[in-house]
């Protein structure tokens, strides 16, 4: 018998979370409409999480600071690395279609 996979989209994924380096209020609606879960990808879900965590605490969401919180909870391998993250933040030409 096959599994089912879960339709998923990666890029759409890569480009939420890029949205959220280029434009870091877009968060504040994101940490109450969205859930880790909303996520396919474990590494997404980490990097939404650690995106939220600097929110919570009022940190600023940048590349430098998602790397740092990622590191402190020991997840910086799990989601690609710093060469990840920077591709995810490149990789958004325009927030103008997030919401």
């Amino acid at each position: 018998m096959d599994k089912k996979v879960t339709p998923f989209n990666s890029e759409a994924e890569q480009y939420v979370l890029g949205s959220v380096f280029l434009n870091p209020s877009l968060i504040q609606n994101m940490n109450d409409t969205m859930d880790p879960s909303d996520f396919y990808e474990e590494r997404h879900q980490a990097i939404f999480l650690a995106m939220k965590a600097l929110f919570q605490t009022g940190m600023a969401i940048d590349l430098m600071t998602v790397t740092d919180e990622l590191e402190k909870q020991a997840k910086l391998h799990l989601v690609g690395g710093v060469e990840y993250l920077a591709a995810i933040a490149q990789s958004v030409p325009s927030v103008a279609n997030v919401g």
